[in-house]
């Protein structure tokens, strides 16, 4: 993967953690507080606020949502570069554990 292709993969995932936040923290909000009050989901209350705790959805969508497969692909491709198992002990290489990428070459 070559840099300018990684920081794209870096901004995609980025951008598609706060959409997420943006699109569902009104209905997470509300299910917790429909929880929390013991009250119908679709009560007006639930929905006074519903950016309330925005920062904190964003910070959580897009570590744990939107950048998954970013560093998911950006560690593959690095242990993909560092193989560090040495052919003269026999043993097979961590290469081989993994799953293939399009820049790897034999």
């Amino acid at each position: 993967m070559t840099r300018k292709q990684a920081t794209a993969v870096w901004i995609a995932g980025t951008a598609s953690g706060v959409a997420q936040a943006g699109l569902f923290n009104p209905w997470d909000r509300a299910l917790y507080l429909s929880v929390r009050d013991d009250r119908f989901f679709l009560h007006r209350e639930n929905f006074r606020h519903p950016f309330l705790g925005f920062s904190q959805a964003v910070v959580q969508r897009t570590v744990s949502g939107g950048l998954y497969f970013a560093l998911q692909g950006t560690f593959v491709a690095l242990l993909h570069n560092l193989d560090p198992v040495s052919e003269a002990h026999n043993t097979p290489h961590l290469c081989t554990l993994l799953p293939p990428t399009h820049t790897h070459t034999h």
